[in-house]
């Protein structure tokens, strides 16, 4: 089975620190993680959803590690477009 999250955790996370105003703590990512809406649903299922979605979200299992490099990516895009 597999967890899907609603919205996906990229976006809560990522609604979670622009209403913050900083960088979010490993402790509140955890802590949005445990609280957020989510639904358990089929493998086969889950894997046929995933490309209608975009990319990926975020694996609850390693939720701090993945956010820290997906806010580490979108950080140096930013730099980038100027």
């Amino acid at each position: 089975m597999a967890v899907i999250y609603l919205p996906s955790l990229t976006t809560i996370l990522l609604q979670a620190e622009r209403h913050k105003g900083s960088l979010l703590t490993r402790e509140e990512v955890e802590a949005i993680r445990d609280s957020a809406f989510r639904v358990t649903i089929p493998d086969p299922i889950a894997r046929y959803m995933e490309p209608c979605g975009g990319d990926a979200d975020i694996d609850p299992l390693m939720c701090w590690e993945m956010w820290c490099r997906l806010r580490t990516a979108e950080t140096a895009f930013s730099l980038r477009q100027g």
